[in-house]
């Protein structure tokens, strides 16, 4: 997508500058989206299969851009829609191809990670949901299960606030993974954007530091992503104000975030943040 902008059947494409991120909202419809890259209609509807992956990830790139922070009533209704869209069309693959068949292995793969899972549901017909569920194996190897009653809630403050920047990083990290410089750069602007935060390119180095520092979350990798939430919350936040969770770490006696300070302020986050990522694991 270049810079200027352009138009189809009266539409008006985003403007686009990756130094400077997206310029108006991504709502035009996916055919003048198609459009705007001469030739990707006919190779998308025609069977390429690398064009359509990659149409995919960035559409994946533009949607999670959209979905921070919804507030617009309108746009809310237009991302349902693209969500019926999406689900009606797995359910589909789901209740029709065979157990066995690469299909539902493949979602079966995706799926059985995943504490939760996006299904059509039938008021009144419980069967119909779990069926699907079952098929898939949602959840049987998610972090976070609950496999009983004693399982941590994930719906303490200090919880939802891990789990939530854990998956802003995990993402983030998978966003810019395996790609050339150019495009990790370009990437990492639209992650700042998706994340609301206003990050100066002179960040932009120690955000892909903590992005390429990060492992698969285990038991053996507790302490690396305690320091990489810490270290990631002290580039978006360092006067933590962004996070009411963070509060009493803030109004600790005598906290400051100075260059005496910062190894003490440091150590508070990394005990603020080590039980709600060990609950992640339980």
């Amino acid at each position: 997508m270049n810079s200027e902008s352009a138009s189809t059947d009266g539409q008006q494409l985003p403007t686009y500058n990756q130094y400077k991120a997206l310029k108006q909202p991504l709502k035009e419809s996916a055919a003048a989206f198609v459009a705007a890259a001469p030739g990707s209609f006919d190779a998308l509807y025609g069977g390429n299969n690398e064009l359509q992956k990659r149409w995919l990830r960035d559409l994946g790139s533009a949607l999670h851009v959209l979905c921070f922070k919804l507030r617009d009533p309108e746009l809310i209704i237009e991302l349902a829609e693209v969500n019926l869209l999406l689900t009606k069309a797995l359910d589909e693959l789901l209740l029709n191809e065979p157990a066995s068949g690469p299909i539902i292995e493949a979602l079966h793969k995706r799926a059985e990670c995943e504490p939760s899972w996006p299904t059509l549901v039938r008021p009144g017909d419980e069967k119909f949901t779990q069926v699907k569920l079952a098929k898939l194996g949602v959840g049987n190897k998610a972090l976070g299960r609950a496999t009983s009653k004693r399982s941590p809630s994930h719906a303490t403050a200090r919880n939802r606030l891990a789990r939530r920047l854990y998956m802003q990083i995990k993402y983030c990290a998978q966003a810019i993974a395996n790609r050339p410089p150019r495009a990790v750069r370009l990437h990492l602007v639209i992650t700042a954007l998706a994340l609301k935060l206003d990050i100066p390119e002179s960040q932009h180095k120690p955000l892909l530091k903590i992005l390429r520092s990060i492992k698969p979350l285990s038991k053996e990798t507790l302490k690396l992503w305690n320091r990489a939430l810490t270290n990631f919350v002290i580039l978006i936040d360092p006067t933590l104000e962004q996070f009411p969770e963070l509060e009493k770490v803030r109004s600790a006696k005598n906290w400051k975030y100075g260059k005496i300070e910062r190894a003490s302020f440091r150590s508070e986050l990394n005990k603020f943040f080590g039980p709600a990522l060990k609950n992640l694991l339980s």
